[in-house]
């Protein structure tokens, strides 16, 4: 039907466009990133434009989180693939800023955290990522 059809339109986006712009072109090379690394202005460029992506991505996802999750009242397997990419942006620099530019995302995504299942299966955040936020 049509819920399904764009149940799995969700769940594409998620996986072909947020994947790729959130944790592998943003949060990896964060993590990862090294001192001499960090200081190279041809990586703060890249950062800068991936963080214009994901802006871009967060507003497409504002309209669509309006009515509380993806599907209204209901917490999908869309929105469980999406609040973990979530989960480690926010733990980037200016991470809580992009989030906090799309409202209805950063009230989905406190709702998400405070849920007792997301609680219970927190990802523990490696301290590398910790000391880059």
């Amino acid at each position: 039907t049509e819920k399904i059809a764009l149940m799995n339109q969700w769940i594409s986006l998620a996986m072909t466009r947020l994947d790729q712009n959130i944790i592998r072109n943003f949060v990896i090379p964060m993590v990862f990133a090294d001192t001499k690394q960090r200081h190279d202005p041809g990586f703060a460029v890249r950062m800068n434009q991936m963080g214009d992506l994901i802006a871009h991505d967060l507003g497409v996802l504002d309209d669509a989180y309006v009515d509380g999750w993806l599907f209204g009242d209901r917490f999908t397997i869309p929105d469980m693939m999406i609040m973990p990419m979530l989960h480690y942006l926010y733990a980037m620099p200016g991470g809580p800023e992009m989030i906090g530019n799309a409202p209805n995302v950063k009230t989905a995504f406190t709702r998400f955290k405070a849920r007792s299942s997301a609680a219970q299966t927190d990802p523990l955040l490696p301290d590398q990522i910790l000391k880059s936020a």
